[in-house]
């Protein structure tokens, strides 16, 4: 679930519910959910939607194609 007004940088629920109990390397579980949003976001070409805004119906933010 997202809110509105959160970016999708603030949105790291999914991403620290599916790590590791003991993430490889030494990271903690934030460290390793923030990596692993980054390399998503590289990945599908939309790091640059890092900052904006979710948005809904009422609100302004990332396009559904984004």
């Amino acid at each position: 679930m997202s809110f509105p007004y959160q970016g999708w940088a603030d949105d790291r629920f999914a991403a620290e519910a599916r790590s590791p109990a003991t993430p490889p390397c030494g990271l903690t579980r934030k460290q390793y959910a923030k990596h692993l949003r980054d390399v998503i976001m590289a990945m599908f070409g939309i790091g640059h939607t890092k900052n904006t805004i979710v948005g809904d119906h009422f609100v302004r933010g990332v396009s559904g194609g984004e």
